[in-house]
């Protein structure tokens, strides 16, 4: 979350763990070709926290005034965990 401190923006780094599925490339596929393909992937994200809710959390690359960049988002029943980054 962006936080103000002496007409400053603080932004906090996070790195969260979380599960995210795997996709085909989006053509025909057998149905034992997609059961066997259906893996979860742990994946590590690291960005500035745009959003933390009951919903889940936004990370951004990159963010500059009220504008971000490069965003991620991350369902909150995905989240495996978390830790905040100096």
């Amino acid at each position: 979350m962006v936080k103000k401190r002496d007409n400053l923006q603080v932004a906090w780094r996070l790195e969260v763990v979380w599960e995210d599925t795997t996709i085909f490339d989006g053509g025909w596929h057998t149905i034992e070709e997609t059961l066997a393909s259906r893996d979860i992937v742990r994946c590590t994200s690291v960005g500035i926290v745009i959003a933390d809710d009951k919903r889940g959390i936004v990370l951004a690359s990159g963010i500059h005034r009220h504008q971000a960049a490069g965003a991620t988002v991350i369902p909150r029943g995905a989240i495996i965990s978390v830790r905040r980054l100096r």
